[in-house]
């Protein structure tokens, strides 16, 4: 019997590996483009306030290009935290943005992230 708190990481790293030969990109989107019109419609909504936001979590963080995004389009000056699963992802995102003030790049499966008790997030996509 399976466990289902068990994400089998094989199946999901060969689908985007598949998709990022197919496709010849790295991003898990089909373009950056497509994916700064997906951040758009999920992050313009009037009770979102992102100058008063001290922090976000972006789970399934991808490259990290969700944190530039929110800085640039929102003014968004909190803490931001990547938790993305898979390895090539997240070190491209560390490489990209790693060295940005206030963030946070994890390479960890959400699920089964243990959270610090003392950890808040005002935004979690």
């Amino acid at each position: 019997m399976k466990d289902n708190n068990l994400v089998d990481i094989n199946r999901i790293y060969n689908f985007y590996k598949g998709y990022s030969e197919k496709h010849n990109i790295t991003i898990g989107w089909s373009s950056i483009e497509s994916a700064y019109n997906s951040y758009q419609n999920v992050s313009n909504n009037i009770n979102q306030k992102w100058k008063e936001f001290e922090s976000v979590l972006d789970a399934g963080s991808g490259e990290g290009h969700l944190f530039p995004f929110l800085r640039e389009k929102h003014g968004f000056s909190g803490h931001y935290t990547g938790l993305e699963l898979l390895s090539f992802f997240h070190n491209k995102a560390v490489e990209l943005y790693g060295d940005q003030e206030n963030s946070t790049f994890i390479n960890g499966e959400f699920l089964n992230y243990n959270f610090s008790e003392t950890e808040k997030f005002d935004w979690v996509i």
